[in-house]
């Protein structure tokens, strides 16, 4: 029994198989998305193979960039297909999809990108994705995908053993349509970048001794260890939430950062700027646990070693990213005794993130 209880802990979350449970957490976010998502239409939606009439729901009448969803069962009845993405609701032009939720309700299985988890410890429900993605009629590569977007990715126990799937948001989160559209649209772009950064290295592997950056930090980091799972201070129901917005942050720091130089990413770190003298490299915490900023340092500092041996002429700055600015005290200690920048950060209305001006300018110089 302890042997049981063991393996039981050593995940966050489990993935839900039960397709009745499925059907009931479909329903719910049918009915959540519905609430926020007010106006209904009919528009032309497209797919990579054609296009289809289909009954969308706005977030509003008018804009230029406005979130809208669908969700209709499969024409074999198997599955509810869940489509989102942007767009004009008064324009004639074809909807496109950033992407889709597909959920087994009949027989479960995998290959549908939709799923959703149960945190183990409060049973909160999280609306998952596997990283089926196609561009075309191609597949994305998941494991490019995974290390190149934005996105919070985490190890979840199934029936068939540990498996990684990206969290996109829990259903009790008062900011749900903002973070499924900002995760569809965040993972369009992921797949457009790894489509187009596996037709450069094709051409950059035919050189002889020659690697792409991207490839090198992370097979360098990739040795090391997994993101540590501890617990928060935070009530579970509420730190599940806060978790999931984990990716939101790298997300915004990126789009903060891109024109400073060639952006890095991996599996194990969160984000990684090259620059021509520099490379910042970054460990972002979405609380203030004492647990959180130790593993944070042990991180960065671990991490640092291995960029400093990759990039050995480059200056390696480790930058610690925070909801919270620490005291003066243990900033100046922080950065004077163990040369680790810090740059805090605050959520404006659950959904937009700022970031400590100073700090910030200080990364582009």
């Amino acid at each position: 029994m302890r042997v049981a209880q063991k393996i039981e802990t050593m995940y966050k979350y489990r993935e839900i198989e039960d397709v009745s449970e499925l059907k009931q957490l479909s329903d719910q976010l049918t009915k959540r998305l519905q609430k926020q998502l007010k106006f209904p239409m009919t528009k032309v939606v497209g797919y990579p193979s054609g296009h289809a009439e289909v009954r969308v729901h706005f977030g509003s009448k008018r804009g230029q960039d406005v979130p809208w969803w669908s969700s209709e069962l499969s024409q074999n009845g198997d599955a509810y297909v869940n489509l989102i993405g942007r767009g004009d609701p008064e324009s004639n032009a074809f909807l496109m999809i950033d992407l889709q939720f597909n959920v087994p309700i009949k027989e479960f299985g995998r290959r549908h990108g939709g799923a959703f988890v149960q945190d183990i410890e409060s049973g909160a429900a999280v609306l998952a994705h596997r990283g089926i993605v196609t561009r075309g009629m191609s597949r994305v590569r998941k494991d490019a995908l995974l290390q190149e977007a934005a996105a919070t990715t985490t190890l979840v126990e199934t029936s068939q053993g540990a498996t990684p799937l990206l969290l996109v948001a829990s259903l009790d989160s008062p900011q749900l349509v903002e973070e499924i559209t900002d995760f569809a649209e965040e993972i369009r772009r992921a797949a457009d970048a790894v489509m187009t950064q596996e037709a450069a290295e094709a051409e950059i592997e035919s050189k002889p001794g020659v690697r792409a950056l991207s490839q090198l930090i992370d097979g360098r980091l990739g040795d090391y260890f997994d993101e540590f799972c501890g617990k928060r201070k935070l009530p579970r129901r509420e730190a599940v939430i806060v978790e999931v917005r984990h990716g939101r942050v790298v997300q915004h720091l990126r789009a903060q950062l891109e024109e400073v130089g060639m952006v890095l990413k991996s599996q194990q770190v969160d984000l990684a700027i090259r620059k021509r003298d520099a490379v910042l490299l970054f460990e972002v915490k979405t609380s203030m646990s004492s647990t959180d900023l130790y593993t944070a340092i042990g991180q960065l500092l671990l991490h640092s070693l291995v960029a400093q041996e990759q990039f050995h002429r480059a200056k390696v700055r480790k930058i610690l990213v925070i909801p919270e600015a620490p005291n003066p005290h243990l900033r100046k200690r922080m950065e004077e005794s163990l040369g680790i920048e810090v740059l805090a950060f605050r959520w404006k209305n659950g959904v937009d993130i700022e970031f400590e001006k100073a700090a910030l300018d200080a990364l582009h110089r």
